[in-house]
């Protein structure tokens, strides 16, 4: 495999790693926000 092959396959499988990342956070962030907006609706 030559280098620059190499180097895209990294950059492919951490691109593909940072994006799962991403969505774990979003999706904990809007459950978040969706705990904060169950629970003002309860309080008023």
């Amino acid at each position: 495999m030559e280098l620059a092959d190499w180097l895209k396959a990294e950059a492919a499988a951490n691109f593909r790693t940072i994006n799962a990342e991403l969505l774990v956070i979003l999706h904990e962030a809007m459950r978040r926000r969706g705990d904060e907006k169950l629970t003002s609706n309860d309080n008023g």
